[in-house]
């Protein structure tokens, strides 16, 4: 929805695919039908409901008050994916 609105306020957003668990249909250019659909992990890239996306990128939940964010990191460097949370003492990820 935040993209959706960057977009009719006429300011630029990055390439972006989603997937709504909950219905909700976007207006804006992110790729991929929203509804539900597959998603294909491969080691350099994903694939939901057909939109490839090349790592590293970034997933980060609908709901602003859920930090938990993870990077996902092709195998050419190094593989893997990297959780970023809330910091909690010293800690922001693992």
């Amino acid at each position: 929805k935040v993209y959706d609105l960057l977009e009719s306020s006429g300011i630029d957003v990055p390439r972006h695919v989603y997937m709504s668990r909950d219905g909700y249909v976007s207006t804006g250019t992110g790729d991929g039908n929203g509804e539900g659909g597959d998603i294909i992990e491969h080691d350099d890239y994903i694939e939901i409901n057909g939109v490839v996306i090349h790592k590293p990128f970034v997933e980060k939940p609908v709901d602003a008050d859920d930090h938990d964010i993870a990077i996902y990191y092709p195998t050419s460097a190094g593989g893997g994916c990297k959780k970023l949370f809330r910091k909690v003492g010293e800690r922001s990820s693992e």
